[in-house]
């Protein structure tokens, strides 16, 4: 067996003059079975009178031999070590290394503190309380259900928190008024007489799209005036004022009999017929006008029936002339096509008509031949220019509209070119659906539309020539 001698030396400091050597005498064996050692208190002259023996545990001996001593530079903290108190410790939490130093008094940085409420203390009782009554109302704490007293800051903090009603009476307080949009709406029409600014004047009629967009907004708007200062905008030598007065009428005019009515008496169709048909003018201002006219116009025969005698269809082919207004004729076939939708289902509805409203409305329609003048204006060969394009959307909603104008509106022994295209474009179809296969819904339909509207040609064309 044998024996292991650990002398370790220090200043002993309680009342002793002379240093003093403590010997820890330490029994191991290979496996460490032994689990005591001797520690001796020897005075340095060598005296053994005074001797006392200590017995002190293995693991007490191997502890004060692991523990941590820090200095001014940060120094990595090993497995099983001990570190006294008053440290500066951090870790990384990626790779759980720990390093500690001495604190440098010295050094400016502040440390980081933690204050004010989240620096309070709770015992584990009140915590549990806390989450136990989390779904306590407000009722509840003021009725002292919760059995911590709150602290003044969370007394202050609760009252920031307040209903409706109180807003309300604070803000009354305050001389505060909730304007409604009848007001705002006021307000801003009185702004936009009183400035000569165009870009404010600009901005005044954006604020005004917004509210007349609900039905009661712009019924209020047309009887507070608002229609006169559209007009005035409509007039202006200014692009942007004229465009954004259109928008505001096409705004208030969506699905809106009252004011679809006020505007047509207000004679407000004919100048934007004129302002569609300037050249050359603004395509955003031409885009608005046809929105307005579009808005105004559609569920309204009355309204139909002046915009054919203005020249509007003529207009609206006039378009198919100019160059870089592809978008604007697309939006020119759509309206067209819309209309003569409104018009079949008005015209071959079998329900009988026993309201005289409804008969008055259908005599209206009667009265205009629309199918006649686009026959007139060559409607179909216009419209089927817009579909030499790559733009699979706009052929679709060209097909459809071709396809409702070809009973009425298209003149088949005139059509050979148009007839020629469409044979073009069904075998350009067929082809994409072989290609991306017959499931392509979307091919097939662009396929069938172009076969329907070429059976339809070919059928009328026969029952001319017979």
């Amino acid at each position: 067996m044998s024996v292991f001698w650990l002398l370790v030396s220090f200043w002993w400091c309680m009342g002793v003059n002379n240093p003093t050597v403590i010997t820890v005498s330490m029994d191991t064996q290979s496996n460490l079975n032994k689990q005591s050692s001797a520690l001796a208190i020897v005075d340095k002259n060598g005296g053994n009178d005074n001797e006392e023996e200590v017995t002190v545990s293995e693991e007490e001996v191997i502890q004060n031999i692991n523990e941590f001593t820090p200095t001014n530079e940060w120094k990595t903290i090993e497995e099983g070590q001990v570190i006294p108190a008053g440290l500066h410790v951090r870790i990384d939490l990626q790779t759980g290394k720990k390093e500690a130093k001495l604190i440098d008094k010295n050094n400016d940085e502040p440390l980081e503190t933690t204050s004010g409420p989240a620096s309070m203390s709770f015992t584990p009782e009140e915590l549990k309380m806390a989450l136990k009554n989390m779904k306590l109302s407000h009722d509840d704490v003021k009725h002292g259900d919760v059995h911590r007293t709150m602290s003044h800051s969370e007394k202050a903090a609760g009252t920031a928190f307040r209903s409706y009603a109180e807003l309300k009476r604070t803000l009354g307080e305050m001389s505060m008024r909730e304007e409604s949009d009848a007001t705002v709406m006021a307000r801003l029409l009185a702004e936009y007489g009183a400035s000569h600014d165009t870009e404010k004047r600009r901005n005044i009629l954006v604020d005004l799209e917004y509210y007349v967009h609900q039905i009661d907004n712009a019924q209020d708007f047309v009887k507070m005036g608002g229609l006169a200062v559209v007009r005035e905008a409509l007039n202006s030598s200014h692009s942007e004022l004229r465009a954004e007065a259109a928008h505001v009428l096409g705004s208030s005019l969506q699905s809106n009999p009252k004011v679809q009515v006020a505007v047509l008496e207000a004679a407000m169709l004919q100048p934007l017929i004129h302002r569609l048909n300037e050249i050359p003018a603004d395509l955003t201002e031409r885009r608005r006008m046809l929105y307005a006219i579009s808005c105004l116009v559609r569920h309204f025969p009355l309204a139909q029936e002046k915009f054919v005698s203005y020249g509007g269809i003529q207009v609206l082919v006039g378009l198919f002339e100019n160059s870089g207004v592809h978008k604007l004729q697309v939006k020119a076939v759509d309206l067209v096509s819309d209309l003569l939708v409104e018009r079949h289902g008005i015209l071959e509805d079998t329900v009988p008509l026993n309201n005289e409203l409804l008969q008055q409305r259908l005599q209206q329609y009667n009265s205009v031949n629309l199918e006649k003048v686009l026959r007139d204006q060559l409607w179909c060969n216009r419209v089927v220019k817009l579909l030499i394009t790559d733009e699979h959307d706009t052929r679709e909603r060209v097909l459809q509209a071709l396809k409702l104008l070809s009973h009425d509106v298209c003149i088949p022994t005139s059509d050979q070119d148009l007839l020629e295209f469409l044979q073009t474009m069904q075998s350009e179809y067929t082809r994409l659906v072989q290609v991306d296969g017959a499931d392509d819904s979307y091919f097939l339909h662009l396929h069938q539309l172009a076969s329907d509207v070429l059976e339809v040609l070919r059928r009328s064309a026969v029952k001319d020539e017979l």
